[in-house]
């Protein structure tokens, strides 16, 4: 098995991880969901009148706040599960992404490189060291502050608008399918960024160990590919420099260019290319569960300039 089919075999086994991260994440959104419109109905079911809840009624005997407090508990609960799916997941990946990068090095080069068990604490700094800056707990803290303060607003306004259940439990589902969808975008972004962290630093130590190559860029083949990144493809360089974007951005790898433009929703990767053992064909992108076709090795411009000319 060539190097170039062991990454994308790699790439595949990480895709799945993330995939089953999305549906983690979606079953504890469903379920905060069930549980805050279930909360909602029982405050209806005990003090409304008229399919409504009126504003004053909630306001005695601190109703208004038992019932603000128990959501609390509820939205607290989802953003631990969400917080503790998130980071199990990067971990395994980044630690995935290492040994099957140190795996397909050794095979290829014929050497035992002296690749060695990864450290909890080297993973764990990888995982917490996003290039905006934020730690991936700083950035889950905001997302639950922002989440509890908006449902706590909905609760207060429904109840004074005198809206129907109905209403509220829409509008409820409208703040937490927002909250939802953060935890997608950072799942997406970070996976592909830890994924190429992991990937780097396994490089890293094979050419510490001697073995001469350089990394390459890799863009997917298909219209989404941003106009930075097709510039990108196929662009070497020496295994500790940087690429640059015409984004403005510049980085190690994938996912880690300094640059929202750059980073966010990437889907590029990084692979290695030992002198001797350059990549002969690529496969273009998977489309509605179909696996792209494998290809005589084309950088993008060559492979759209192709598109263009059958056209």
């Amino acid at each position: 098995m060539s190097l170039t089919r062991k990454f994308k075999q790699a790439d595949r086994a990480l895709s799945l991880t993330e995939a089953q991260t999305e549906k983690e994440l979606k079953k504890s959104y469903e379920n905060v969901l069930k549980e805050v419109q279930g909360e909602l109905a029982v405050t209806y079911a005990q003090f409304g009148q008229g399919g409504k809840v009126e504003y004053h009624v909630m306001n005695r005997y601190h109703r208004l706040k038992k019932l603000e407090d128990t959501v609390i508990t509820h939205l607290n609960k989802y953003s631990r599960k969400k917080a503790n799916i998130l980071k199990s997941s990067f971990k395994n990946q980044y630690a995935d992404s290492f040994y099957r990068t140190a795996f397909a090095l050794e095979t290829e080069a014929a050497a035992k490189l002296g690749f060695r068990q990864l450290k909890e604490d080297v993973i764990m700094d990888a995982i917490n060291n996003p290039i905006s800056g934020l730690t991936l707990s700083d950035t889950l803290a905001g997302h639950r502050t922002d989440l509890i303060r908006n449902i706590r607003r909905e609760i207060t306004q429904g109840l004074i608008r005198g809206e129907s259940y109905e209403l509220m439990a829409k509008r409820l589902e409208k703040r937490l399918d927002g909250d939802y969808k953060k935890a997608l975008r950072v799942a997406r972004t970070e996976s592909h960024r830890v994924q190429q962290e992991g990937r780097l630093k396994s490089m890293e130590h094979a050419a510490d160990q001697g073995v001469i190559m350089k990394k390459m860029w890799v863009a997917t083949l298909d219209e989404s590919t941003r106009d930075a990144h097709e510039e990108l493809d196929g662009k070497m360089v020496e295994v500790d420099d940087d690429f640059t974007s015409s984004n403005g951005g510049r980085g190690p790898a994938p996912g880690q260019m300094g640059t929202a433009e750059d980073d966010i929703n990437c889907r590029c990767t990084v692979v290695t290319v030992i002198e001797g053992f350059e990549p002969k064909v690529r496969r273009s992108r998977e489309v509605e569960g179909k696996r792209g076709e494998i290809k005589q090795y084309k950088t993008f411009k060559q492979w759209k300039k192709g598109r263009i000319d059958a056209a």
